[in-house]
């Protein structure tokens, strides 16, 4: 017989409810393919707990369940579930696990802020952080696996679940990634490629991103996604910082992205301060308008810009007075129309994420239209390009 409730327990337990093993059975929290998960109360420990029942016992079933519960009990970080017990009851297996009440990512994304999907992004990728440096990478990064608990207080906590394609390092190579296994939408190139490519931690960053993408702007990477709903329009128009994080993470090629999943972290955390963020190399300028706040400074940063553009104007206007060839004329002209194109391709990086390759060939075809002015010049209008 279950024990009387108390204070302490859930109001839905009583007498009459079913018992299996250790554990009452409460209401039905989810149910799929495989089995299903139901809230439990823990008679030994008099705890309430989340069931995830096992009613395939198929081999194959059996080993994905059993590899899933054993991978995420190696991981302690307080933005990942936690496992507390397996448990087999006649022909049925389960997974005790803490109990988290609230919507997964995927379903609270359109009520997030900003500022609160960023900060819920930051935090994941410390727990996927902590997966790594247990040898763990997760291959399934995505919105749905992301469960939030609201404080009474309103703050979000996120939970990373689900490691049912987690792999581990440790595994000989031949192991790895031998199938492709993920959800497309938020795979990284080399874990959709199967065995022909190594996985690494970077494959993780690739799936933060596109998640960090999806939280933003409702929908994953790659999708083109439509302004029917009013939430993803007034999402669109992404600080530069922001944009250029998630493209570091979208980078095809794995030695592009964040090293590491905490060096995404470290870099949301920047922008979250107001500090500059590390994905993208700044030249003077820039640096001198990181020195500002990022809010309630922007007129002066407007004026350090004019004053800087006021003395390389009157430095040029002087150094042409002076000029006595037709060389240096040239190098000057050439000197702007550069900048000009940098200048540019500059803005067009500080839109929100899209299709660069267009921008990058009209960049190619320009330049090259500026080396065919040069010849035959001497070498200090060779050198302005």
């Amino acid at each position: 017989m279950p024990i009387e409730p108390s204070p302490i327990q859930p109001l839905w337990l009583n007498p009459r409810l079913p018992r299996e093993g250790r554990y009452v059975l409460g209401p039905l929290l989810g149910k799929g393919g495989m089995g299903e998960v139901q809230e439990a109360w823990d008679v030994l420990l008099c705890r309430t707990v989340a069931l995830k029942s096992l009613r395939n016992m198929e081999p194959a079933a059996l080993i994905r369940f059993m590899h899933e519960a054993q991978i995420q009990a190696r991981v302690i970080h307080p933005s990942i579930c936690r496992i507390y017990d397996i448990e087999t009851t006649g022909r049925t297996l389960r997974i005790a696990m803490q109990l988290i009440k609230g919507p997964n990512l995927e379903q609270a994304a359109a009520q997030l802020s900003m500022r609160e999907a960023v900060t819920l992004i930051r935090q994941v990728a410390e727990a996927v952080h902590a997966a790594h440096r247990v040898n763990l990478i997760h291959r399934d990064l995505k919105p749905s696996n992301i469960i939030l608990e609201r404080s009474p207080e309103g703050q979000w906590t996120p939970y990373l679940c689900d490691f049912g394609l987690a792999v581990s390092m440790d595994d000989p190579p031949m192991t790895l990634g031998q199938a492709v296994v993920g959800t497309p939408a938020f795979m990284a190139p080399e874990q959709n490629r199967g065995h022909r490519d190594p996985i690494s931690p970077a494959t993780d960053v690739f799936a933060l991103g596109g998640t960090l993408h999806f939280a933003l702007l409702g929908y994953p990477p790659g999708h083109l996604g439509t302004s029917a709903d009013p939430w993803r329009t007034r999402k669109l128009d992404l600080p530069r910082d922001l944009a250029t994080i998630i493209r570091k993470c979208l980078e095809p090629d794995p030695a592009g992205r964040y090293a590491t999943a905490t060096a995404l972290a470290a870099d949301l955390d920047r922008f979250l301060q107001g500090h500059p963020v590390e994905a993208r190399t700044r030249g003077p300028l820039e640096q001198v308008r990181g020195l500002l706040p990022r809010r309630g400074s922007r007129m002066m940063a407007l004026g350090w810009f004019l004053a800087a553009l006021g003395l390389t104007l009157a430095a040029g206007a002087g150094w042409t007075l002076r000029a006595r060839s037709r060389e240096n004329a040239l190098v000057r002209a050439l000197q702007m129309t550069n900048a000009g194109l940098l200048w540019n391709h500059a803005a067009e990086l500080a839109l929100p994420v899209h299709d660069l390759r267009p921008s990058r060939a009209r960049l190619r075809t320009r330049m090259a239209l500026l080396l065919e002015r040069v010849k035959g010049a001497g070498p200090q209008a060779r050198g302005a390009v």
